[in-house]
């Protein structure tokens, strides 16, 4: 027996530019993966559980983040401005600076032993800057070197530092300030310089050098002697990494493939260096396309980034390989459902569509002020208003709709209230399109009355103390009733308010939240964390539902198992019980009054029917699909898109529209790659 029929339209007008990976960086104490982006981002991902976005610092756009390391638990960064900055992770702003002697910085390495951060420059200074709790300070400068200083790496004990720069790799006392090792790669041509890329030291200070000519070469770092060579790629490498047992290399770069080395024990008699193992090729995988940039042995995962934005994570054995795109920092894309708008988020700018007869059609183009990068926006049920805050203002647009879209007029709503003048990390319109909510980076909570007369007034503000929320705010949901406002921040705490009154907060998650909503049928909450976990809690009542106790103990495996983290929650108004859940590539429907199966058993697939009255050569691109649900089983997946950044809430004509990203649409903006032949192929 057929139970329900959802109408799905894809639409792929969406067509941003994927922004290249340039450093990683992993922190295994809280498990964050730090990433820098060449648009001057930088991504904190939370890698616990499923790999999802924790937070984003948006950086100097007119500065370049050429490197980033972590120190005690501390986040630091340098660039083309010629500084270090730490990056302060509670309020997403550059905390401490300090500039280095001399030009750009292209490289740094802390050294948690100490507490110190060792930083190379285009002139080729190495500064030495001591880390403090409240302050960071130079400490020393060593010799000057002839040349650039493009990457650095600290002997674990922290005596030494080895450097690398164009025809030589240097090995540093850095007590004394000299370099006590000048070693040469030679150059595979006589004119042609060779450029060393990266560098990493082991435990018994061996140093590992990637250079320009493709080869990795072993150093002995306390004799200043070359141990060993491998011709690993045909271009440039511009990145290694070593596991955490040092027993494996991972190298790639230009030649995107990546290349692994590892460590097997010899006799020592056989060695001229006198050591007892040999560094020798093993397995290699095409895992990018394009240049490959940075990587991190998280574990055991080779997470690695590079040109076309992809951060892939991969492993063998088992040959696994995950990629996530570059399109997950934030809710790119908002639907004003009475008005049939679709509001799409760009880097510094937003897009307005209209959605009729399954078309979208342009509406119109708002640019951000001073062209600065948008953190997040909104747009009312209505499409009267907009808002959008960079991470200095908050702009709210009067949106005066007419029948001839092109003479719209877009306008800015000044005199907004003092709590406004900050930037905010995410904004909520009320469903009557009278409220508007928004979440400030301080964690206090803004509530603002919008007038026909285009007056803005403050009605209250929530002050989630340290008791509520602690960390910031990146989930925020209004009930229809304008009655509840639930608010979900980083570090898992979700906290639900009354007629501004503090209600109730969710017992708390060994991990993250990573999308929720409100179930108006009954007055839940319904959460998704990021190891895939769900749960409904009842806000009347404070506790879980029945449902929820119930999944607690039969989450299905294979749903546990799931690589990419959901990124929004649909509560069916039609049916209380049916719950749509959605990620990347894949449609979840959970039926919770169906029968929830045992949690070894395989999820069905739901029925793909393509619609008769469908037309997959009209202008939109579009897609229509029946989704016929007709086992009893409390979960049915249907997995058809790639990438699915953005499923809209159901509207009245029961119909759901999903905003799809084609892998090809991001590559085809990308330069030519190395071209390299393929087997079968002239």
């Amino acid at each position: 027996m057929e139970i329900a029929t959802y109408q799905i339209k894809k639409f792929n007008h969406y067509a941003p530019s994927p922004k290249a990976i340039h450093c990683l960086c992993y922190n295994s104490d809280l498990s964050l993966l730090a990433l820098s982006r060449s648009n001057n981002t930088v991504e904190i991902w939370d890698v616990r559980h499923t790999p999802h976005i924790d937070r984003v610092f948006i950086g100097d756009p007119n500065n370049s983040v050429q490197s980033i390391a972590w120190l005690n638990n501390r986040l630091f960064c340098s660039g083309l401005a010629g500084s270090v900055s730490e990056i302060d992770l509670p309020t997403l702003q550059a905390k401490h600076e300090i500039p280095v002697t001399s030009g750009p910085c292209w490289c740094i390495d802390t050294n948690s032993k100490d507490s110190l951060i060792a930083a190379g420059t285009e002139e080729g200074y190495i500064n030495i800057i001591n880390v403090h709790d409240d302050s960071i300070l130079h400490e020393k400068l060593l010799d000057k070197q002839q040349g650039r200083i493009l990457c650095i790496a600290w002997e674990p004990n922290g005596e030494f530092l080895a450097t690398g720069s164009v025809d030589a790799v240097r090995v540093w006392n850095v007590t004394t300030g000299h370099a006590i090792h000048k070693l040469f790669p030679g150059r595979s041509e006589a004119h042609k310089e060779t450029v060393v890329w990266c560098i990493a030291v082991t435990e018994d200070f061996t140093i590992i050098s990637g250079d320009s000519r493709g080869k990795i070469v072993f150093w002995d770092g306390q004799r200043g002697l070359q141990i060993d060579s491998h011709q690993s790629h045909k271009a440039d490498i511009l990145a290694l990494c070593l596991n955490q047992e040092q027993n494996k290399l991972y190298c790639a770069g230009v030649d995107p493939l990546i290349s692994s080395l590892e460590k097997i024990s010899v006799k020592s008699s056989s060695l001229n260096s006198g050591n007892n193992y040999k560094w020798i090729k093993s397995i290699q995988r095409a895992i990018h396309d394009h240049d490959v940039r940075a990587l991190a042995m998280v574990e055991e995962k080779l997470f690695s980034g590079g040109l076309d934005g992809y951060l892939a994570a991969s492993s063998y054995p088992p040959k696994t390989l995950i990629k996530y795109s570059p399109l997950l920092q934030s809710r790119k894309i908002c639907l004003a459902y009475k008005a049939k708008l679709v509001l799409i988020l760009y880097e510094e700018h937003m897009e307005l569509y209209h959605w009729t007869n399954d078309v979208l059609s342009h509406v119109a183009m708002i640019k951000s002020y001073k062209n600065a990068p948008i953190r997040c926006s909104a747009i009312s049920s209505d499409a009267n208003w907009i808002a959008y805050s960079t991470d200095s203002v908050v702009r709210l647009l009067r949106f005066c709709l007419v029948e001839d879209y092109s003479k719209s007029e877009i306008r800015r709503i000044s005199g907004l209230p003092a709590a406004f003048k900050s930037a905010s990390v995410c904004f909520s319109f009320s469903p009557d399109c009278k409220y508007l909510t928004s979440a400030g980076k301080n964690r206090i909570i803004s509530v603002v009355e919008l007038s026909p007369d285009e007056s803005v007034r403050l009605l209250y503000q929530l002050n989630a103390d340290s008791s509520v929320l602690t960390d910031i705010t990146f989930l925020l949901r209004v009930s229809e009733d304008c009655e509840r406002i639930v608010a979900a921040d980083r570090s898992s705490n979700i906290a639900v308010w009354t007629k501004s009154q503090f209600h109730c907060c969710l017992p708390k998650h060994s991990s993250a939240p990573t999308a929720l909503t409100i179930n108006e049928a009954n007055d839940t909450i319904v959460v998704s964390y990021a190891d895939h976990k769900i749960v409904e809690y009842d806000m009347s009542k404070k506790m879980y539902t029945p449902f929820s106790r119930a999944l607690d103990q039969k989450h299905p495996k294979q749903w546990l198992n799931r690589q990419f983290p959901v990124e929004g929650i649909i509560c069916d108004p039609r049916n209380k019980d049916v719950i749509l859940f959605y990620d990347d590539s894949t449609i979840c429907v959970v039926d919770k009054s169906k029968n929830l199966p045992d949690s070894s058993c395989k999820i069905p697939r739901l029925d793909r029917v393509k619609s008769p009255d469908s037309s997959d050569n009209s202008e939109s691109g579009n897609s229509q699909f029946s989704l016929n649900r007709s086992d009893n089983v409390a979960f049915q997946i249907m997995k058809t898109f790639k990438h699915l950044v953005f499923l809209s809430d159901f509207g009245d004509d029961n119909q759901l529209m999903a905003v799809v990203v084609d892998p090809d649409t991001l590559t085809s903006k990308l330069p030519t790659a190395v071209l390299k032949k393929r087997f079968g192929t002239k």
